[in-house]
């Protein structure tokens, strides 16, 4: 995603920036509230004045968000 794509995005709804995936706790919270409201995007590596970092996404990370799906796809079925 470039600067351009980002613009896009902003008539579209609300936007959350994460700078990085450690950020997740934060963006689960986020994305709960925007599953009970309008809807929105949550962007990680963009910073909180919209510029565009990226981030690297390393085994640890991949590990612990399969994980994490698994057990919120637990938790959901039983529900």
């Amino acid at each position: 995603m470039d600067a351009n794509e980002l613009k896009q995005l902003i008539p579209l709804g609300e936007l959350e920036f994460k700078k990085s995936l450690t950020q997740q706790d934060d963006a689960l919270k986020t994305a709960t509230a925007f599953a009970n409201g309008n809807g929105g995007w949550i962007l990680f590596g963009v910073k909180p004045d919209g510029s565009i970092i990226g981030v690297d996404i390393g085994v640890n990370t991949l590990e612990n968000l399969a994980e994490f799906r698994e057990e919120f796809w637990l938790k959901w079925r039983r529900e």
